[in-house]
């Protein structure tokens, strides 16, 4: 059956508690045979060692780990009408699930893509056309077809998901704002940006109407949900949908106007900026828990996202130490404003150790992660942590200025192998056990943009080029723009190089082996996608910033 790649992993709740062994039997699942407990719907066998259950015939759906969350009955309205699967939707909804979802779903929006989607999707007409329409379009996106020619089955399948939204009624906006996340996605890939933005300004005011509806049905019965209320039918979760939805705005204004500085109160409702605020280390054993392990790999990614938006939000003040205007005072005011963020570093560090010393002290490992996933999500980990290291000003395990200094390139380097090894890991990966864990683009990125050297820069590009979907990001995409951001800045470097010349001032000898000089360095940029594979892109560097000039103009094809 095609829904059984949706079935959730010992991640998403399933009861741990072991039991006797069993004998051999003829009737185990298909993953244990005949070793198999017969537990129902996944056997304790494969729960307890972080394997997927590929369950028994006929497969089951296991109800999903939020308990605010009702079980959705589709009988309860007359409406639904179940569709007759085609294989060529059949198909494409295979490809969301194996393909789409492992690439879209990120450390805190999975459990609504990997579990509750899917689930629901097999009752539900509407959002089953809206998937295999998002998965029809992401297999065209990879596929590299031509844009001008016309995804008829995608069109298809978009209509047939729209006319089973015709006329929402009362406890149908959960299923229309479940589907405007799924078209915002859609629209992202093809490049349809202003189609997208509708979507989500859609999204946003749907999600703020149930609220409304529910808060206002809470008022009048504040016991329990009322049965007639659309808190008591969805089947989804509010608090993920509005992460994504919040995530996606987040995105979009900042791309729009060169940073996320500008929208403190929407970041501060994003757990991808937040989380890393209240993260502590697991402080009791056993520490190797999937639970343990997404905590921190949730905290190390919202870490990194924290320190970006501290640079951004201090620009001015860093301004003056490129022109020369602060001291080491001025550098210790900074730096004393990142106690939150060390904090959280340092927190991150005591459970890395934790988790590697229990790993090395345990051959077995924990029952809940299997080992191949353990590896990814530790190396995943420490690939996180010291990439935020390089972003705080002051570093908590090396206090002397001058050592830290010198060892930033080797620590670059260091970055850039842990990525690799990363990377080789990830293509062998099947994804039967589920620990979110983050990916390797944002600190490879980090490089390209901010690297020591330029040949820490160039390695990073060449590993960004391997292609990977990352949420609605192209890895391929991003190495072409950390590509265009080392041309502009060596372009800028050059210009004012030649204009000292033309001044008769005295410049070195040109070596593009050098870092670029701070000022040349790209401060902002703007992106604006215009096609499936297309973008407009405008770029600042300080010293343009510093100016007041405006960014350079260029189109980005990838």
């Amino acid at each position: 059956m095609a829904n059984d790649k949706a079935r959730p992993s010992a991640e998403s709740g399933i009861d741990r508690r072991r039991r006797a062994p069993h004998k051999k039997v003829r009737t185990g699942c298909k993953t244990c045979k005949v070793r198999c407990d017969e537990g129902k719907p996944d056997c304790s066998r494969c729960v307890s060692t972080g394997r997927k259950c590929d369950g028994y015939a006929p497969s089951v759906d296991l109800p999903i780990k939020d308990s605010n969350v009702r079980q959705y009955q589709p009988g309860a309205d007359s409406k639904l009408v179940l569709p007759r699967k085609s294989l060529a939707e059949i198909r494409s909804y295979q490809f969301f699930i194996e393909v789409t979802v492992p690439a879209i779903a990120t450390t805190f929006d999975a459990e609504f893509w990997r579990f509750e989607l899917p689930r629901i999707c097999q009752s539900d007409p509407a959002i089953w056309h809206a998937v295999v329409s998002l998965g029809c379009v992401h297999e065209r996106y990879l596929s590299r077809a031509p844009e001008h020619t016309e995804n008829a089955f995608a069109m298809q399948q978009f209509n047939a998901s729209v006319r089973c939204l015709a006329a929402p009624t009362y406890t149908d906006r959960w299923r229309a704002l479940a589907i405007s996340t799924i078209f915002i996605c859609a629209c992202h890939l093809e490049g349809r940006s202003d189609q997208a933005r509708m979507h989500l300004k859609s999204g946003r005011k749907l999600l703020e109407e149930i609220r409304q509806e529910e808060a206002q049905q809470t008022q009048k019965c504040p016991v329990g949900p009322p049965p007639n209320s659309s808190a008591s039918t969805k089947p989804i979760s509010l608090s993920l949908i509005s992460s994504i939805l919040t995530g996606f705005q987040i995105s979009d204004q900042a791309l729009d106007q060169g940073g996320i500085s500008n929208f403190p109160t929407l970041v501060s409702d994003h757990d991808s900026f937040t989380t890393w605020r209240y993260y502590t280390a697991p402080s009791k054993p056993p520490y190797l828990t999937a639970e343990n392990l997404t905590r921190a790999s949730r905290a190390a990614e919202s870490l990194i996202n924290g320190l970006t938006f501290f640079m951004q939000k201090h620009a001015d003040e860093i301004k003056n130490l490129f022109l020369g205007k602060g001291d080491a005072d001025l550098v210790e005011s900074i730096a004393s404003k990142q106690q939150p963020e060390t904090r959280c570093f340092t927190e991150i560090s005591k459970a890395t150790r934790l988790f590697n010393r229990e790993k090395e002290s345990s051959r077995k490992g924990p029952r809940d992660v299997a080992e191949g996933l353990l590896q990814r999500t530790l190396l995943s980990l420490t690939l996180y942590h010291e990439t935020s290291r390089l972003l705080l000003l002051k570093d908590p395990d090396e206090p002397d200025k001058l050592k830290r200094c010198a060892g930033l390139p080797a620590a670059s380097v260091r970055i850039l192998s842990l990525a690799e090894e990363l990377l080789e890991l990830n293509q062998d990966r099947d994804d039967k056990a589920f620990v979110p864990s983050s990916a390797t683009s944002t600190p490879l990125f980090i490089l390209a943009h901010s690297g020591f050297t330029q040949e820490i820069r160039r390695r990073a590009i060449e590993l960004l080029k391997r292609p990977q979907m990352v949420g609605m990001w192209d890895s391929v995409m991003t190495a072409k723009l950390g590509e265009v951001i080392m041309e502009r800045e060596e372009s800028a470097q050059y210009d004012d190089r030649f204009s000292k010349m033309e001044k008769g001032t005295p410049v070195p000898e040109r070596n593009d082996e050098l870092p670029v000089d701070p000022l040349h360095r790209i401060f902002s940029m703007t992106f604006n996608k215009t096609g499936r594979r297309t973008a407009a892109v405008s770029m600042r560097t300080w010293k343009e910033w510093m100016q007041g000039e405006p960014g350079r103009k260029l189109t980005l094809e990838w």
